[in-house]
């Protein structure tokens, strides 16, 4: 039964379909369902798109229809974009020119002493301890006392390193992390606008300088302000540590343990530095410089044990205040020079060295012929682990400088 009222329904829908309310053809009738509407709806629009004028054609014209006038609108403005930030600078490559052209001279880490600073850190900012150096120009200078003005050629430069205590002495300030190298050219033409001299910074182990085109500004402001023509400082901070004369170096007395004062010390080049401004009983200030045995060893990391022939040397100061530069510590008046040289066969009784010890600027040296038992014993006591060496090389950018740095 409900097949067939099924069957009568369809019937019945399909009549509706007939295009003059007909009967259907008969083939239509036999095809399926879906099939015939299908082909009813192609019939419908074809005689929609028929041009045929019957009177009875459903098909009407459209009304033609005006455009509408909407009114205008007040709307606020677009806001102008945001301007883009600028572009941060990009990074200069490693080691390369600052951006005011002062190049890094290849040889800088041979450079010889010029003096020292331990600057002690603050709240407000860290420290620094730092060994100057400078090329043959500004090292004559130095040490000769032409310093007001520089001569024109003077390049000076600060190896900087971040403070730390000497594990093995409590009273001494030892170099830790390598931070900085810094430079001054000097040229009174060239540079006349700048007080006569060029700055460089290049930071980290890598030697990356900055950027920026004016880095360079801060430096100049810091010591044109500070260091007026009448600080007679031509517009330098450093105070050159006063060292021997080559005549006195060479007249210095062999010593009673037989050690003798090289001939070359006063050019040796930098291994560290340490400050003992707060040794209650003998402060001071130093820089410690070596053989190129001891350099290759202390700035390959080879220094435990230390190579036989190793020579080490400290040029002592007393340490006091730069009268420019409040809050750091300097070297302000001459000491002595000690030396230790490494054997560690002829000195094996001793820990493998052999001690000098020579004050004043005349080189004196110690009344007591035994002066080297005071040394061997606080050597090997304390320093057993460390090659008796008290020394902790201050890390320098050898990588940076792979033909001279050894």
């Amino acid at each position: 039964m409900i097949r067939e009222n099924s069957s009568r329904r369809s019937s019945s829908s399909l009549s509706s379909l007939s295009p003059k309310g007909g009967r259907l053809n008969p083939l239509l009738s036999r095809l399926p369902l879906v099939a015939l509407i299908a082909a009813t709806s192609v019939a419908t629009l074809a005689a929609c798109s028929s041009d045929d004028d019957e009177p009875d054609s459903e098909t009407q014209p459209l009304d033609t229809i005006d455009p509408t006038e909407v009114p205008g609108r007040d709307l606020p403005a677009a806001p102008d974009p945001a301007p883009a930030a600028p572009a941060p600078p990009m990074l200069l490559p490693p080691g390369s020119d600052a951006t005011n052209g002062l190049a890094l001279p290849d040889d800088i880490l041979d450079w010889s002493v010029i003096g020292v600073v331990n600057i002690p850190g603050t709240d407000a900012a860290p420290g620094t301890l730092r060994v100057i150096v400078g090329n043959d120009i500004a090292v004559e200078a130095a040490r000769s006392g032409d310093t007001n003005p520089w001569p024109d050629g003077s390049m000076i430069s600060h190896y900087q390193w971040s403070p730390a205590p000497n594990p093995d002495s409590a009273t001494t300030t030892a170099p830790d992390d390598f931070l900085r190298l810094t430079l001054m050219e000097k040229n009174s033409t060239e540079f006349a606008a700048d007080g006569g001299w060029r700055y460089g910074v290049w930071q980290q182990a890598t030697l990356q300088p900055p950027a920026a085109a004016d880095f360079d500004r801060a430096c100049v402001n810091c010591h044109m302000d500070s260091l007026p023509p009448e600080s007679g400082k031509d517009y330098v901070f450093t105070i050159p540590g006063a060292l021997p004369t080559q005549d006195a170096i060479e007249a210095a007395p062999v010593l009673a343990n037989g050690v003798e004062m090289p001939a070359g010390i006063l050019g040796w080049r930098v291994i560290g530095a340490a400050s003992r401004e707060n040794d209650a009983m003998n402060p001071s200030i130093r820089v410690i410089v070596g053989n190129d045995i001891a350099v290759e060893a202390a700035r390959s990391g080879e220094t435990n044990p230390w190579p036989d022939g190793s020579m080490l040397a400290h040029y002592v100061w007393v340490p006091g205040e730069n009268a420019v530069a409040p809050n750091t510590i300097n070297p302000v008046g001459f000491r002595g020079i000690t030396l230790m040289q490494k054997d560690s066969v002829e000195y094996e009784a001793d820990g493998g060295w052999a001690y000098g010890n020579w004050a004043t600027p005349e080189l004196t040296a110690p009344a007591d012929p035994a002066f080297d038992r005071a040394c061997v014993d606080c050597h090997t006591n304390t320093v057993a682990d460390n090659d008796y060496v008290f020394t902790r090389p201050g890390v320098l950018p050898t990588e940076m400088f792979p033909a001279t740095a050894l």
